[in-house]
């Protein structure tokens, strides 16, 4: 079964529910969280749009639902501790020297005095 197929299952299953409960509910009564909760999951697979038209939501209450899961999700999964490592003066200096013996090998050695570098013409003549 693809995961198009389940989502679809799941989705007439809770649509199926919400139909049974609004026959029976009482006027003007809100939708029970279980409800909103299967919505919310089935819209971070599914989409917001797609799930509200199906079950007959509010696109805007069940976007804000999905943003609030997902920043309380986040929230969850936030660092509360970093631990930074600081360095001495002289393990920086160290640092620093070694950093300089790294660019210094880079660079190709001055030429020797009294040494006669070839110059090459131009190719265009009239330079």
């Amino acid at each position: 079964m693809s995961d198009t197929e389940s989502l679809r299952e799941k989705l007439e299953a809770v649509r199926c529910q919400l139909d049974s409960w609004r026959k029976t509910r009482i006027s003007r009564q809100n939708v029970p969280e279980p409800f909103w909760k299967a919505a919310v999951e089935l819209a971070r697979i599914g989409g917001i749009n797609p799930v509200a038209a199906v079950l007959g939501l509010n696109y805007y209450r069940l976007k804000r639902r999905v943003e609030a899961n997902q920043s309380a999700v986040t929230e969850s999964k936030a660092v509360s501790f970093v631990e930074l490592q600081v360095t001495t003066g002289d393990a920086m200096a160290q640092r620093m020297r070694e950093l300089h013996r790294s660019i210094q090998r880079l660079r190709p050695p001055p030429p020797k005095t009294g040494t006669i570098c070839r110059v090459s013409a131009p190719a265009d003549p009239a330079l």
